[in-house]
């Protein structure tokens, strides 16, 4: 699944999710969203004991479109402020997207957002 430009600071596994069934010595079947559009067997590589409250668990997997790209639109603007951009002034603006929680919000800037999403309601 290919997370755009900017990956490092996204989630790198998601779950908890229930194991199936053993397939082979070394993978195994887990029991994904219907909504998920990937194989349901994995290699035991891939997988990551869950340690931790579930409370904080991304149980959900992100919608991508054909070419494993992450499909998100930004929500709604939660606040802005004034950055640099090099030597000059820049806004930036809060965005919570659609595929994210309210913790899950990032920082851009307002010229950008802009240009990419003409009809969310950003106020210059």
């Amino acid at each position: 699944m290919r997370q755009g430009k900017y990956n490092k600071l996204t989630p790198k596994y998601y779950g908890p999710f229930q194991i199936l069934d053993k397939a082979g010595h070394m993978a195994y079947k887990l029991l994904l969203p219907s909504t998920s559009q990937i194989h349901l067997v994995f290699h035991v590589s891939r997988l990551n004991l869950y340690k931790g409250s579930l409370l904080n668990a991304i149980d959900t997997l992100p919608i991508c479109d054909a070419q494993g790209e992450l499909l998100q639109q930004p929500m709604k603007v939660l606040d802005r402020r004034l950055g640099k951009v090099g030597n000059s002034a820049a806004v930036y603006v809060l965005i919570q997207w659609s595929n994210g929680s309210e913790a899950d919000v990032t920082s851009k800037l307002h010229s950008d957002m802009v240009k990419r999403f003409p009809a969310l309601p950003i106020n210059s």
